[in-house]
């Protein structure tokens, strides 16, 4: 019975459905949002005693964390489009204000990356063609240095907000171009990060496990990319999604989002992006991995 339930939802069996009626707003769940919520719920939970029983105030911390996260991504994505795009663009402000600290922009610089936070995911939802004018951005992210004449830091102020751009508010548009599929992919991308980890740590034994996958962060090794490959393929495929192309976005796409962090922050000389959210830092701490899985699994997923 319970294999059949799985089966149907894993097949986007519309007769698997969940509906919930608040009065003015009624949502209606079938497939596979119904079954990741449940999934969702039950990771949660299980996560939730363990923490408990291990007393470890950080595991505790991202826990709670992870509490929030879950359903302030989650039922926007569910629920549709619309509500998804809501939600990346707010991601992306919070994350664009974290960047430009990081990265000392100014105040313009900064403002045109809001402005983008907000444009990018609204055009995913409303018109996504608009969001092949990347490269025209990228260009125009030069105009408050030329416009002003900075000589001494103009060319910094146009890489870094022009960098921004792309890797923060054009990317985050892709949890609505990926559309129910969003959640999948966040969920996988966790899962995922929890597998690199302890393949570093479990692998550590070996010499070839412990060479570096970069300098910019001694603890991202080979351990952990092939602890990433192993989690990813799990994962995906009791998700019932496992693909050639989902696997490296979701495996590699992740260290190499925690790589390109990594070195924007040994640029600022900071530990973390900020300190506001329990256990991870900042946001930007946070969706790292996100900010390069989520296009590349709209591209070759």
């Amino acid at each position: 019975m319970l294999v059949d339930y799985y089966l149907q939802i894993l097949h986007y069996d519309r007769r698997v459905s969940l509906d919930v009626d608040l009065g003015p707003l009624h949502v209606h769940l079938d497939g596979r949002p119904v079954f990741l919520m449940w999934v969702t719920i039950a990771i949660l939970a299980v996560g939730g005693i363990a923490v408990i029983v291990s007393r470890k105030r950080e595991l505790i911390d991202k826990w709670a964390s992870w509490m929030v996260i879950a359903p302030v991504f989650g039922i926007p994505i569910w629920i549709g489009k619309g509500p998804t795009a809501v939600v990346a663009a707010a991601v992306a402000v919070v994350a664009v204000v974290e960047y430009a600290r990081l990265v000392k922009l100014s105040r313009v610089d900064a403002g045109l990356l809001l402005v983008l936070a907000v444009f990018y995911p609204l055009a995913a939802w409303l018109r996504p063609s608009l969001l092949g004018v990347a490269p025209i951005i990228v260009l125009a992210c030069a105009l408050p240095s030329v416009l002003s004449g900075d000589v001494e830091r103009g060319v910094r102020r146009t890489l870094f907000t022009a960098f921004g751009s792309v890797w923060i508010c054009w990317s985050l548009a892709h949890l609505v171009m990926l559309g129910a599929d969003a959640f999948l992919v966040c969920l996988a991308v966790a899962a995922t990060d929890v597998a690199a980890w302890c393949g570093g740590k479990g692998l550590r034994r070996f010499r070839w496990a412990r060479q570096p996958l970069s300098r910019l962060s001694p603890n991202k090794t080979i351990g952990g990319l092939f602890g990433a490959f192993v989690g990813a393929f799990l994962v995906l495929t009791l998700l019932g999604t496992i693909s050639i192309g989902l696997l490296i976005a979701v495996a590699f796409g992740g260290l190499a989002g925690d790589l390109l962090e990594s070195m924007v922050k040994r640029d600022a000389q900071v530990k973390d992006a900020g300190t506001w959210l329990p256990g991870f830092g900042g946001l930007l701490d946070r969706i790292d991995s996100l900010l390069v899985v989520l296009p590349l699994a709209y591209v070759i997923g």
